[in-house]
């Protein structure tokens, strides 16, 4: 009788970040969550300036899109605090070759330390981050804060969003061509966020 030993391939995974980086995304997770609940004062107050910022990232600024925003970012808010925050990359600083998403269904590979982060919208325990994120500054355009709020906008609870368009452009055309898209894209969130902060 023979017996055959298949081993599948080692696929690195995530690792709980540690250290200083696990501070540093700590940090922006508390600026993400106390930012979220003063915008939502924001939102809430519906006056000229909310309506303004509100038509520039979602092409529309009635009620029912205002409160389709705040729908979404309450949500966020509920959830942001409470998801763990993994790395690309060993804890030594060398970036992870490849990784796979809870479900196996992507494959990322984060060689160049390029990856910003990620996650797996039905998982609501955990953000996967990349070197990227941890380049970036705290706020501002395309920060650490923003990074946040815009993979928790992702959740299928929360906003269950997807990426239709990257970067303050793009999102911009988005908002003035297809605002029902622009309601449902990551990054309009995390501009329109940024765009309060600022």
């Amino acid at each position: 009788m023979v017996f055959l030993l298949w081993f599948a391939p080692a696929v690195a995974q995530p690792v709980p970040c540690k250290g200083s980086d696990l501070a540093s995304a700590k940090a922006a997770q508390v600026d993400a969550q106390n930012t979220l609940k003063a915008a939502l004062n924001f939102l809430h107050g519906n006056d000229s300036k909310t309506k303004q910022l509100v038509k520039r990232w979602f092409g529309r600024n009635d009620q029912a899109t205002i409160d389709q925003v705040v729908s979404v970012l309450a949500r966020t808010s509920d959830w942001v605090g409470k998801v763990s925050l993994y790395c690309l990359y060993a804890n030594d600083g060398s970036l992870v070759e490849s990784t796979t998403a809870p479900d196996g269904s992507i494959v990322l590979r984060d060689t160049a330390g390029n990856t910003f982060a990620y996650v797996d919208p039905g998982d609501l325990t955990k953000i996967n981050l990349g070197l990227a994120f941890f380049n970036a500054p705290a706020t501002g355009t395309d920060g650490k804060l923003g990074a946040i709020i815009h993979e928790v906008t992702h959740f299928f609870l929360t906003g269950n969003t997807d990426d239709i368009r990257y970067g303050r452009d793009d999102c911009l055309r988005l908002a003035g061509q297809d605002p029902d898209s622009a309601l449902k894209n990551a990054d309009s969130y995390e501009y329109f966020i940024e765009d309060w902060l600022a």
